[in-house]
Formats: structure tokens, sequence, C-alpha cells
């Protein structure tokens, strides 16, 4: 027969698919295999043993078919009773009278088939092989839905994915993110530690900006995680989103799975139905004794037979257990159908998981996803959590910043930097996955340029970029947090945006009040275009380019809003009519205006106010006529005028009128003539008329002595004017594709000339006169090779040697590309096939351990049909890990139910193949009594012999006494054949032999299985399954983590005495092992021996990747806790299943111990089969009786220590505080009292591992603790931060100190206080930060620096920092998270504090919060302030400097400014004031004011400054100041003033009277005129007059003859005095911007002016004579 274990083999799925089996579907697999068994052991049976055994009846027929063969024997019975002569005859001849049938074995044989086709009913028959039928139907219905086509691959591809979810490190990390926000008590310690700080927006931004996003809570969570996961992993977890997402819209579209799963549970009801009520209605239809009528009197002699079915009570048995069995499946399928139909399973809700979380945004599922996940979470609600992390874009896009950051790694980025045409360094990235964070370590970008990237969300760390000047955002909506926007206010420059529509720009741009150029490409719609509100722009106050690349109709309003500081304006249109520019009226400081492709037809009227105007460019437009040119008359101030690619036909005369131009753009036009009056622009140094039809040049061209660049290409000119080379100074001359025949040798006179082209034109030879042009390299000359051919090698070899060597160079890069593209092919090849082999060898691993399954061995067989031990013991088995949680009792059990199981299977095998009875007919008149006895008690009487009676067909023969005495002499003849010998054993066995005796080994196997299950129930019950198997897989991790033996070292050496003595020990041995060994290395080192004992003792050193293995330990641990401490549902179960086991112990010994008495050996049957056999009495002996008997004490002796155990197990769970653990004693041992004691599930598995060994919950107590994780951190810390790398961060901050900065580490590395000779400590964004006693090792720190970083100190510490720390800056986001230990710095000289305090939280700072700060001298405040907070107050006595810069909030309470009269230096910037505060002029001892980016337009209030008699430095700069009052002569004392960024336009007199002046900054102003009164300064040494209006300069500004620094640039110089040579000791002069044409050769008489200092265009610094050059080079 078919052995358990194959068909075993329909119930085995992928072991993964038991995560989609509910409870239900579990237990339904149990009882299938249950009722297989049954079959199989019946059908077993049926095919082996099941026969019928038939005797002949000996009453007549009549009637046979309404008599049974019992009543025959009673007729036969009663007749025999009433015939008085038969019972004397019996008691007086005593013999045998046995009925003889005269049958051979082949008519034995013929009636028993014969019978058992057509007597037995066909259920006695055909029950097994239904019940085989029946099960194997539920078995592929329960499994149907993991096999049909159309639902397999969807469960297989989900399982697939859940399984790579459930163990991706990224879920981990993910969950870990947020896993301190809802469990208060794991992460108590750490929230006293650090407060994270959440930013309102109404707190955060003066703008309501969405794109501003508040700091996160734990700021440095990204980068303390990040290298959790590493490239591969972070590739996996990738591809894991795109599965996910693709499966996710496969499945949601239907509903098949459910619909299937429906289907067959209702399909295993009815199957249910129909089977309960044919078996219960045929169950009956199966008998022991069984009649038989044949007509077969011809062949036997006989009609009417009497049968027994052999197997007929034991058939009856199993189909009750059978329908038992049944009862309980189809109970479960009920449930099942409920649960199916009382909840909504198509629809899933991650409700719970994204509060628990906080990923809001996993979305709910529908359909068969949604179903999944609830079957699911009926096996372990863990798995949908951890898989719903894959279901978030938040989620995900994390994971791809971790991915970014591995392939952008900083050596990457910067192969990537470039120069851009503004001369910056600038990353350009393009079309990534988001902002790689290892942007922000390539501290030297200057310009960072983002195309088309998705999700950018700029963090704080952007200000490690100091030199970052330009941001580029192409098509990239950009967030940024608060703190990053305070950054870029303060020192971005430039920024560039393009956009799809408008509401992509991202509000925070507005708000950068240092933005120079604003540069906007996209699309504004009419409507749209409204936007930009009046208030938009207001607060760019320094905004000088604005770059508009768009589709306007009009000149939006806002621009006026810039209108007092915009320099230069640009509308690069799409071909969009620009029709209405009134509003350019308004821009009156406009200095270059660009009006490009905006479909204009004639000069626009408006341009002609601007009045400043420099430069107008009015490319591709559709300018018919430049008639109005004559108006830009009134544009004295332009210099360049681009008219290009228009239709421009002709140039009228007036055009002479522009006498300040200086370069013009007509190319791309219809011009057919030049006119004359053109040249009469003497100072044009730029034409270009190229792409014209101008066939002749004018000879006046000569007049334009300042030409540099001429371009006429592509015209019809076919001589050149010898008028053209009169203009020496030019550099490029462009004549290709026109008509020329010759150039004309005068040529020579162009020495300047770099580039010529004359490509395109009819030349037959090149003037050998061009050799004369020193400056012209082949590079420059654009002609015919043929042409180039022409002229004489030598004078080719001398221009083309630099093209030469350039070409060879450009060759050797190329070849070094080509090598270096091979050589990485090569790697990648290589790669690829490593990778190949190793899937290969995974693969036939794979394949050899599948075979090895395949091909295991059963130990012991017991014949076919009884189940092996093998396959009995297969279902106790479980993992082997889970040895861990079987405490001694659960292994002892074990062991009893295994012998338990040998037991019965032995007894039952026996009972199967050798239980039998074997009977002999005995005197019919034994006393009633005897009956009763036990069969020995009255051995002795042996039985009287009856009288026999021969039976030869249907004649009966009566023995005569003669011939009973001769049988006598040779023994008893019972005249019975040996079929009637069968037939009475078989009826004997079933109706005498007690139930106990044959059925006990089944019930002892039965029994042993109930109990063998019950004890490994926890493990396999889905809801507990689980959580064990992750409880144990953390388990295992954690003992065998090289963190556990570094921690438990590390407390062992704090707390053994004996560790000294081991330690001098060791170093003897090491000691003694150098002396043996002097050849050996150790012998040199005798002097370190100490150091080196010290080392060999020291803990275990973890390497990189342990640390971060342990660090996901941490966060898996916490996770898992999180998890089962809300439950104690293992505890129940274990509790549930040892109290069954205890019942079942007290249920199996009770009846045991009462039937087991009843096994005996003789037995007296009396079976009323008189008319078959002749007899009515027969003894009998059941072979077996005594092993069985034996067998069954055996198993009750197991089945009571079974019970012992049990009832200890109950005595030890109910005694036992089970559902607490505390971790006391592990406190006590080791140094880490922090670790929490836990509880329910959690805390009973301790208790059970405990039971195993308490090592195991020591070690796993390790990472529960908060203490033990930051030692983890600071140790991986340490092993990344080392001295050396610490050393090459150092760098020399401005003051030319030692400084170290570090940047969002989780904690401080302990190489640090190494570093003896630091002098400033900067550190940033780092969470948890100590200073232990080893700081007082760094005696020269006198700096530090805590932004976000809120510090404890050891005492040591303290007093160390409190008598040398002088100067301390803190950046703070909650004045909260300024530590208290710092107002207790007496040694304090400077405090810088920087974050936001409102009008409430001021109150914060107590009375006498600063009174411990007694030598403090310079106190600072980057706030939100409204008033002066009052504690300053209290610093009066000492304070010298007090600065508060503010964010733009009105200061308006400044009365306690009058009680600091000790105040020396006051700074108040950005405090909106409108003029100079009354509270200042009562600080007599004040000697610097600064009043930096307020919203001073007047200063009337100079006339109290004469009480400042101190005063020496005053900063009025970047303000809204229209003129200087004569009163600023009263203020004789005043050294520097600053008065930049202003809109004064004239200088008083009287400003000239402050003498002691050394430094007079006027930039940025509208100033046109220097008074010549600036000779009365002579003690000035840097005075800064650049970008204003000035067009000549004073001979006495020569007579300052102290002047180091003069900055002139940006005005409208068109000379420079020869005076400038009495300044000799100028060192710093600024000329760049202004219209000069040549410097004065004085200059070389300012013996300290280099080349480095001397800022001007390159090609003025080339008019200066040589030796002038080569002197201000050296």
């Amino acid at each position: 027969m078919i052995p358990v274990a194959e068909f075993k083999q329909f119930t085995e799925q992928q072991p993964a698919f038991k995560v989609l089996k509910p409870w239900w579907d579990v237990l339904t697999e149990y009882i299938t295999v249950a009722m297989l068994m049954i079959g199989v052991f019946g059908c077993t049976l049926q095919v082996m043993q099941d026969k019928i055994i038939c005797l002949p009846n000996h009453i007549s027929a009549d009637g046979i078919a309404d008599v049974t063969c019992e009543e025959f024997t009673k007729r036969a019975f009663n007749a025999s009773k009433q015939t008085p002569s038969d019972t004397s005859t019996k008691a007086e001849v005593r013999e045998m009278n046995g009925l003889k049938n005269n049958l051979d074995i082949q008519q034995y044989s013929f009636i028993n088939q014969m019978c058992y086709e057509t007597a037995l009913h066909w259920y006695a028959k055909y029950f097994p092989y239904l019940v085989v039928i029946h099960t194997l139907i539920f078995m592929i219905c329960g499994n149907f839905w993991f096999k049909f086509p159309g639902t397999s691959s969807k469960i297989e591809h989900f399982i697939s994915i859940l399984g790579k979810c459930f163990d991706s490190p990224w879920t981990t990390r993910a969950l870990s993110e947020v896993s301190g926000e809802n469990q208060e008590k794991v992460n108590q310690d750490l929230e006293k530690d650090f407060k994270p700080s959440i930013l309102e927006n109404s707190e955060v931004s003066p703008t309501k900006d969405p794109s501003i996003v508040p700091v996160p809570d734990k700021i440095v969570a990204e980068n303390s995680t990040a290298s959790l996961l590493d490239k591969k992993e972070g590739e996996q977890a990738k591809a894991l989103f795109e599965k996910v997402k693709k499966f996710r819209l496969h499945v949601e579209e239907g509903d098949i799975l459910y619909s299937m799963y429906m289907r067959q549970t209702i399909l295993k009801v009815c199957q249910f139905l129909l089977i309960t009520i044919y078996n219960a209605a045929l169950v009956g239809n199966i008998h022991f004794i069984v009649p038989c009528s044949v007509k077969m009197e011809d062949m036997t002699g006989y009609d009417n037979f009497c049968c027994n079915h052999t197997k007929a009570h034991l058939f009856s048995k199993l189909a009750i257990c059978y329908i038992c069995f049944l009862g309980v499946y189809g109970l479960t399928c009920f449930y099942t159908l409920y649960w199916l139909f009382h909840r909504p399973l198509k629809e899933y809700s991650f409700k719970i998981v994204r509060e628990e979380t906080g990923i809001s945004d996993i979305p709910d599922v529908k359909n068969d996803f949604a179903f999944m996940l609830y079957l699911i979470d009926q096996y372990d609600s863990l798995y949908s959590k951890r898989f719903a992390v894959f279901l978030s874009e938040v989620s995900e896009n994390k994971l791809m910043q971790l991915n970014l950051n591995h392939e952008w790694t900083v050596d990457k980025l910067r192969q990537k930097l470039q120069k851009n045409p503004q001369n910056r360094l600038e990353l350009h990235l393009f079309k990534l996955s988001g902002l790689p964070d290892t942007i922000f370590e390539v501290t030297e970008i200057e310009a960072l340029k983002l195309e088309m990237i998705t999700d950018i969300t700029i963090p704080p760390i952007i200000s490690k970029l100091v030199n970052l000047e330009e941001l580029s955002l192409y098509n990239c909506p950009v967030k940024l947090q608060y703190a990053s926007l305070t950054y870029l206010r303060d020192h971005l420059k430039v920024a560039r945006i393009k956009f799809e529509d408008i509401r992509e720009i991202p509000l925070w741009i507005y708000n950068l009040r240092s933005l120079e150029e604003l540069h906007l490409i996209g699309f504004l719609s009419q409507d749209l275009s409204k936007t930009i509100s009046l208030e938009s722009l207001r607060e760019l106050k320094n905004l000088k380019v604005l770059d508009l690349k768009s589709n306007l109709s009009k000149v939006p309003p806002t621009i006026t809003d810039v209108a007092t500081h915009l320099q230069k304006l640009c509308i690069h249109n799409d071909g969009t009519k620009l029709v209405t520019l009134n509003n350019l009226k308004k821009l009156v400081f406009l200095r270059e205006l660009e009006l490009i492709h905006c479909e204009l037809e004639r000069i626009p009227h408006a341009v002609f106010s601007l009045t400043n105007l420099q430069q107008l460019d009015l490319k591709e437009n559709c300018l018919n006529t430049i008639e109005e040119i004559l108006s830009f008359q009134h544009c004295r101030k332009l210099t360049s005028l681009k008219l290009w690619c228009n239709h421009i036909a002709y140039i009228p005369d007036h055009v002479r009128k522009l006498r300040s131009l200086e370069e013009l753009y007509l190319n791309r036009n219809k011009i057919l003539i030049l006119p004359t009056q053109l040249f009469l622009c003497n100072k044009l140094r730029h034409l270009d008329v190229s792409n014209n039809e101008i066939r002749e040049i004018p000879p006046e061209v000569g007049i334009l002595q300042c030409l540099q660049y001429f371009a006429v290409t592509s015209n019809c000119i076919e001589t050149l004017p010898i008028e053209l080379f009169f203009c020496r100074k030019l550099k490029t001359l462009k004549l290709g594709n026109n008509r020329l025949t010759v150039l004309s040798p005068r040529v020579a006179n162009l020495t300047l000339l770099t580039k010529l082209e004359l490509k395109g034109n009819q030349l037959e030879v090149l003037p050998l006169e061009i050799g004369e042009c020193t400056s012209l390299k082949r590079s420059g000359l654009i002609v015919e090779n043929t042409l180039y051919d022409l002229l004489p090698s030598e004078l080719r070899e001398r221009m083309s040697e630099e093209a030469l060597r350039y070409q060879r160079f450009k060759n050797r890069i190329e070849t070094l590309e080509t090598r270096a593209d091979k050589s990485a092919l090569n790697m990648v090849q290589l790669q690829e096939k490593a990778d190949l082999r190793i899937r290969k060898l995974e693969l036939e691993l794979e394949d050899l351990s599948n075979r090895n399954r395949r091909n295991d061995i059963r130990i012991i067989g017991l014949k076919e049909g009884m189940l092996s031990i093998t396959e009995a013991t297969a279902l106790n088995e479980d993992q082997s890990s889970f040895k861990t949680l079987k405490p001694w009792w659960d292994v002892l059990m074990d062991y009893l139910v295994v012998l338990m199981l040998m037991v019965s299977i032995f007894s039952g095998t026996l009972l199967i193949y050798k239980d039998n009875m074997l009977c002999l007919p005995t005197d019919d008149d034994l006393p009633n009594e005897s009956a009763g006895k036990n069969p020995s008690d009255s051995s002795s009487h042996a039985p009287t012999p009856q009288t026999g009676v021969t039976v030869t067909g249907s004649r009966t023969t009566h023995l005569t006494p003669s011939s009973v005495a001769d049988i006598a002499k040779g023994g008893h003849s019972t005249n019975l054949d040996f079929q009637q010998y069968l037939y009475i054993n078989r009826v004997c066995y079933q109706r005498v032999l007690p139930w106990y005796s044959k059925y006990s080994p089944y019930l002892a196997l039965m029994h042993s299985l109930i109990l063998m299950v019950s004890s490994n129930f926890w493990f396999k019950y889905p809801k507990t399954s689980a959580k064990l198997e992750h409880f144990l897989s953390i388990l295992r991790k954690c003992f065998e983590s090289p963190w556990t033996t570094k921690a438990l070292s590390e407390t062992a050496c704090q707390n053994s005495e004996e560790e000294p003595r081991r330690l001098k020990a060791c170093m003897s041995r090491v000691l003694d092992r150098s002396t043996d060994e002097p050849n050996s290395p150790s012998s040199s080192y005798k002097g370190d021996t100490p150091f080196a004992i010290s080392d060999i003792s020291s803990t275990t050193i973890l390497d990189k990747k342990d640390g971060e293995q342990a660090k996901a330990l941490f966060e898996k641990i916490r996770k898992f806790r999180a998890h089962t401490e809300d439950t104690d549902l293992i505890y129940k179960v274990y509790v549930g299943q040892t109290l069954f086991k205890v019942f079942k112990f007290l249920f199996i010994l009770g009846y045991t111990s009462w039937f087991v008495g009843a096994i005996e050996f003789k037995h007296i049957c009396k079976p009323g089969i008189q008319n078959l056999t002749g007899y009515s009495v027969f003894y009998c002996t059941h072979n077996l009786a005594f092993i069985l008997q034996k067998l069954l004490i055996a198993y009750m002796v197991l089945v009571c220590i079974y019970g012992l155990v049990g009832i200890y197990t109950l005595f030890w769970i109910f005694t036992q505080s089970l559902r607490e653990y505390s971790f006391e004693k592990v406190r006590e041992e080791s140094s880490f009292s922090d670790i929490p004691d836990v509880r329910n599930d959690f805390a009973f598995l301790l208790h059970m591992a405990d039971q195993y060994d308490q090592l195991y919950s020591k070690r796993f107590a390790i990472f529960l603790s908060a203490v033990s994780e930051n030692k983890l951190l600071e140790m991986n810390l340490n092993y990344e931060w080392t001295y050396e790398k610490l050393r090459q961060q150092v760098s020399r901050d401005a003051n030319g100190r030692l400084e170290l900065q570090l940047f969002m580490l989780p904690g401080l590395p302990r190489a640090v206080f190494q570093m003896t000779d630091l002098e400033v400590l900067k550190l940033e964004l780092i969470p948890d930060v100590k200073l232990p006693s080893k700081i007082s090792k760094m005696t020269w720190l006198k700096e530090l620096y805590l932004y976000h970083c809120p510090a404890k100190v050891e005492h040591v510490a303290f007093t160390f920092l409190k008598d040398h720390l002088k100067v301390l800056h803190i950046k703070f986001t909650d004045i909260d998270e300024i530590p208290l230990w710092v107002y207790s710095l007496k040694g304090l000289l400077e405090l810088h504090l920087s974050g936001y305090l409102n009008s409430v939280h001021n109150k914060v700072i107590a009375l006498d919060s600063l009174k411990e700060l007694k030598n403090l001298k310079i106190l600072t405040m980057k706030t939100n302030l409204t008033k002066i907070p009052s504690t300053v107050v209290e610093l009066a006595s000492h304070l010298f400097k007090l600065a508060i810069q503010n964010d733009g909030t009105k200061l308006i309470i400044m009365s306690n400014l009058k009680k600091m009269v000790n105040l020396r230096e006051l700074e108040l910037h950005h405090c909106e004031l409108e003029k100079i505060p009354h509270a200042v002029f009562n600080l007599t001892h004040l000697q610097t004011l600064d009043l930096k980016s307020n919203g001073i337009q007047t200063v009337e209030e100079l006339e109290c400054f004469h009480h400042l008699r101190r005063l020496t430095c005053l900063k009025l700069w970047h303000n809204s100041i229209t003129f200087i009052p004569a009163a600023i002569g009263h203020i004789q004392n005043l050294e520097q003033l600053f008065l930049s960024h202003n809109r004064i336009e004239t200088l008083p007199n009287d400003l000239f009277s402050l003498l002691k002046l050394r430094h007079l900054d006027l930039s940025n102003n509208l100033i046109s005129i220097i008074p010549q009164q600036i000779g009365q300064l002579e003690l000035l040494h840097i005075f800064s007059v650049s970008n204003n209006k000035i067009e000549t300069l004073p001979c006495e500004l020569f007579k300052c003859i102290k002047l180091k620094m003069l900055h002139l640039g940006n005005n409208k110089l068109s000379c420079f005095p020869a005076e400038i040579g009495e300044l000799i000791q100028l060192s710093s002069l600024e000329l760049k911007g202004n219209s000069l044409e040549s410097l004065p050769s004085e200059l070389g008489l300012c013996p300290f002016l280099k080349k480095s200092g001397l800022i001007v265009e390159e090609g003025l610094f080339d008019t200066l004579p040589s030796d002038v050059k080569e002197r201000m080079t050296e």
C-alpha cells in the first residue's frame, strides 16, 4: 500500500506558503492528514487481511430470508434442550459431538468468495477507499488555489515579494526611523538627552510657504543609519519597490484569488455535508455476522451459510473516528465561511500601520491584494507592517536617496565639477532620482545646477557649502527646511529657475534678501502673471539682475518694486508680442535692458526714459526701421546697442549722435549700405555688421581708432579700403564669405591681431606680411588649407607650433581615455563572468541539497501499511533552533512521547499481524458458574467427552460408545474442520475478548500522536510560529554578534577582581616567551611590553561590517519588542497546551488503569453457533495477552512520568510571574543599568530561553540597552573617525587658528581629545554630544561652536571649560536647547547665540541667568527680537559689544540700551529701523555703531551724535539714505564711515571736514561728482566709490597720499589722471567697468601695486608699457 509519507506530499506546499494559511487551514490540513491515515490504514487492512469466513447452516432453510444466523443458533440450541434423551446421553456417554460439514478447502474458498461478493454490504467492502478518495478531494480543495494556474503564479509572486520585503534590511531601516516616536518607554532616556525641534510654520517662516518644510524630528537619523545598507542591498530594495508597484497594479484589478478561495471553501462545506449524511446512514451496515444464502446445493450440499466478517468491528470503529474528524473539519469550514462573509475582505486599510510608523502615505489596497494581506494578518501582522513600507512613496524616495548616495560618491561628484560661463566652479546634475547627500561634502562648489530632478528637499547641511553663490533649478520642485532658507537667504547670489507653471516657482525664492540675480524660465499666461503680487519681489533688496524667459505680453508690474536697485532686466519672449512697456519708465536706475524675441516693430519709447541705460539688446524682433535712434541722445550713458537679427534695411544718419557708443551689433539684418555718419561714433570698439547685404566698406572706417572687433562676414564685399588697416587696435577681423580677391599687405599694421577670418572668399594667395602679425597663430587664422600651404614653411612652422602642441596634447588625452574605457570594460566583463559563475554554483548547491532531502532514508520500518517510526516522529520534528525554547521538561516529554509512540507502534504491529484467539470445544454442561470463572481455576477438571455427531451432506450419523472409546485411546476428535476452527476463533475473538484488549494499541498510538502534536502546537500555530521564528532568529544573531562579546567583556573587566592577576600572569608568560626566544620580534620591544599586554587583554575590535550588523540588530529588537509586548498570546497558547496535556494524562491514566486488568490469557466462549459446529461452549486462549499487558503497563508508567512532568510544568507556570521579566541581575553584573524590564510574550520567551541557557538572555539584554547602543555608535564613530582622518579635517580659520569642524555625526569621536593643539572646535547637528574629562587635554582650546548640539559635560570637563573657554557659539531652534552650564562659564569672553526667540520665550532667560558671566565682553544674538531682553542689562558693567541681527522682525523697544553705558560697539542688523534710535545717544562710550540692512531713509539724527565723542566707526550701509546732512561734520573723531548700498546722489562738503577719516565707503550709490574737498582727508587709507556715476576724478583725490585701496569700478570714467603716480602706498586699484581706453604709465610709480591688485579689463592692462607690466607681474 502507499506509505503515509508519500500521501503527505499532497499537502506539502512551498514552506513560504504557510504565511497564507490561517489557523483554520492549518487545522484542516492536520485533520485531513489524520483522515488520510485512517483511510490508508483501513485500505491496508482491506487489501491484506480483510476476508469473510462462512459455515453452512444445518437448520432448515425455510424462511431463511427472514431469519438471521443468531436466530438459527437459538432455534438449534432450544431444540437440543427439549430432548431429554440427548441430555441423559450427554451425561452418560460424555463424547465429542461436533458437526462435520464434509467440505474441502476449495469449497470453503468458493463459498467465502461468493458470500463476500453477494452478502457483504458494499459500504463494508469499500469504506476505506471512500475515505482515501474523500480525503484526497479535501486535500486538493484545500490547496487548489495554490495549484490553479490563474492564481498560483500570483500567490508565488506575492510570497516571493513578501519574503524579500520581510528580510530586506531596508524595512528595518525605514521602520527604525520612526521606532522611537511611539514607544515612550523604549526611548525615555533618549528624549531626556535630546529634544527634537519641530518648528511650526508660524514660527518658521515669515511667509506660509509649503515649500519650506519644518526641521525633522531626528536631524541626524539619516546620517547615522545611512550605512546600514550597502550598494547591493539598496539596489535589491529598489527593485522590490518596482516589483511591489507592478504586482499591486496586477492584483488589484480583479478578485480571482478571493473568489477561488471562497469557492473551494464552499465546495469543502458541500462535500462535508454529503459525506456526513451518507456515512451516518450507512455506517450501521458494517456487521460482524453476515447471513448468506447462495444457491449452490448442487456443488456444496448447502444453500444457507453464516459468515464472519473478520474486520467488521475494526472498520466500524474507524468509520466512527472518521465521522468525528469529518465533523470537526466541517465546523472549521463553516467558521471559514463565516469569516469570509462577515468581513469586507476586498478592502484593506493600513491606518494602524500609518499611525505606528508615521509613514502617512501608505495607501489602502483592495481586491486580491487586500485579501492576501488579511490572510497574512492571520499568520502574523508584522508581515503586512513590513510589507507596507514598500507601498510608501516616502519610503521609496528615502531608499532612492540612499542608493543615490552610494552611486554618487564625493569623488564622482568632484569629477563632474567644471567652470561655467560665469567662471564659477559648477556641478551639474541631470535627471537624478534625488539630491545626493554627498554634494554637501564637496565644499568647493560655487554653482549648483539641478535639472529635472523630481523631488528635492534641501537640508540644513547645505550650510557646509560655504562657497555656494549660484543655484539653478531646472524643472525641479524644491523644498527646503527653514535652517536652509536662513543660510541661502544670506549667501545665495544667483538663482535660476526653469518651470512649466509659475506655481512651480518656490515662494522662498522671493525671500532671498542677498540675491543679486534672478533668472526665471517658463511660460506665464496672462492670467497667471498676476500671481506675483506687489509684495513678492520687495524682499529682494539686493537684486541687480532679473531675467525672464517667458511669453509676456506686458512687463509685470511687480518689477517696479525693485526699481531702486535693479540694474539689468532681460525679457526673452517665445515670440509673443510684448505690447505694454509703460512700467519700463519707472526703472530709472536700469543699466542693461534686453528685449529679445518680443515681436517689437520699433524701438519702444519707454526705453528713452532710462537715462542710466548703458546696454540695450533688441535681438530677434521685427524692427524694420530705427529712426527712433535719434532719441537715444537722452541715454548719454549708452555704450552698447544690439539690434541684431531683425529686418533693418538701413542705418539713419543721426546714428552719429550716439557719441558714447562702444559696441554696435547690426548683424543678421538687411542692410545694404553703411553710412559714413556711423563712423563718427569714434568710441566704437566692437562693430558687427555680418550677415547683411553690404557691398563696400566706407574709407571713413579708419576713424575708428579704438576699434578692436570688426565683423563683416557673409556680405558682398569685393575690396577692402586701405583705411581699415589704420585701426591698429584691431584684434579680431572677420572677412569670411565675401568676394575678396586680394588681401592688402597693409595687414601687417595690425600687430595686435589675434583672429583673422578669410575663409569663403576668392583669394589666390595670402600676403607674406601676414607673418608680421605676431599675435596671430594658426588657430586664429581661418582660411582654406590650400591658401595656408602657400605660405613659407618657416612662417607656417611659427604659426602652427602652438597648434601642434595642442593637437598632440589632445591626442594624448584621447588615447588615455580610450585605454581607461577598455580597462573599465574588461573589469565589467570580468565582474559579469564572476557573478554568472557564482549564480551557477549557487544553483548547483541548491539542487544538491534538494537531492539530499529527497534521498532521506527511513531508519526503521515495520511492514507496509503501518506507520514507521520515522514517519510518526516526523510529526514531532521542529526546527533545530526551536530547542532554545524547550526547557528540560519539554525535552523530557518529547522523549517520553517517542517511547510511548514506539510502544504503541510495536503493540499495534503485533495486534495486526500476530493477534489471534485459539479455541477448542468443551463440555456443553459445564456448571453455569464455571462460565464466569477464569478457566485456569478449573483447569484440573478435564472436560467430559461428548457424543460426537458426524455430518455428511444432509445426513446425520450418531457415534456408538465403542467407536468413542476407540477414539479416546488416541485423543478426542472434535469432528471439526479447519474452516470451522477459523470461524470459531474469529467469533470468539469478537464476542469474548474485551474491547480494550483489541484496541488498546490503537488508542495508545492515537494518544501519543495527540500528545506529540500538543507539545509542539505553539511552534506550528500560525499566530505564534512567526513570532517564535523571528525571536529565535534575532536571539541567535545576538548570541553570535561580536558586539555582545565586546560589551560583556568590558563589564567583565570592570567588575572582575582577578583581572589584574590575569594580566600579570599573561605579562609574565609573554616576558618568558620573549626571553626564551631572543630572535623573536618581541625581544626588541622590551620596554613596550606592558602596553602590548594591555592591547592583548583589551576587548575585541569590531570591524565596520560587524558594527553595522549590530546597529541593525538594535533596530530589529526594538521593533520586535514593540510587537510582542503588546500581547500575551504565546503565553496563553503555551498554558493552554500544557493544561490540555495534563487533562489528557488524567484521562488516559483513569481509563487505562481500569481496563488494563481485563486483559486475560484464558477465556470461556459461548458464541451460540451450535447449529454450525455442534458445540455451544469453547475454551479459548489469547496469544498476545501477556505481552500486551506488559506493554500497556510500560505505557502507563511512561504516561505517569509524562503527567508528573506536566503537573510540574503547570506548577512552574502558575508560581512564576512569567509575563514580567527583570534584568536586575544582568544590570548588576554589567555596567548597563538602563536595560529595561519587559513583559507579556517578550518576558515569557526570555523565561523559556533561561531554562535552556541564561547566557542567551544576558547577551540578548545588551541589545535592549540604550547605553549599549550609544557605545556601539560611539565605537563605530571612533572606528571611522580616526586621529589621522580628523587631522586631515583640520584647517585654519580666518584668524589663522587651527579649527576642526564636525558636521552631522552621531556623536563626538574620541580621537578629537587627542588633538591637543586644536584651538577652535566646531560641532554642528550632532544629537548626542558629551564632553568628557579628556577635554582637559586640549589646553589650547579657546573657542567652541555648538550648532544644534544639545551638549552635556562631565564635572571635570565643566571645570576646565569654565576656566579656559573664551568664545562660545550656540545655534538653536528653541531656547531650551541652550545648555544651562553655559550660563556658568565665568571665563567666557564672547557669547554668540543664533536662534529664534519670540516675545513669550524671551522670559525664559531669567534675571540671574547671565549674572555668572562676569567676564563677558561680547554678546551676539541672531534672532527675531521685538525688544532687547532685560537680562542683557545685567551685563552692563562689563559688556563691550552688543550685536543684534534680526531676521527682518522690527525691533521696537530699545529702552534697555540706555543702561548699557559701558558699551563700545553696537550692531543692529535687519531690525527694520526707520531712523537711528534715540537710545543710542546715551551710550557715551560707544566707539562703533553698525546699523546695516535697516529701512533708514534719513539720518537727520546725526546732529545728536556730538554726545558720542568716542565714536570712531559709523556703518549706515544697505539702507535707503538719499542724502547726507551737514551735521555729519560734528562727528570729528570718526575714522571709518560706511555709506555703501544707499541712494546718495551728492556728497556734502562737511563730510570732508572729518579729517581723521581713514576708511570711506560710498560704493553702490548714485554719486556723479566727487567734491574737490576730498583732498583734505590726508589720513585716508581706503576709498571706495565703485558702482556709481562718476565721470571724472578731481586732482585733489591724489593728494591723499596714504591711500592704499582705491575702488573706482563700474563708473563712467573715460580717462584716468596721471597723478595716480603720487599714491606711492597704493596696493589695490579697481577700475573695471569704466570707459577707459588706456591706463597711464604712471601706475608704474606705485611700487606696491601689483597685477593681482589691479582690477581692470585684460585689454586695458595690455596698454601699459612692457616694463611697467613686467614689474607689476613679478
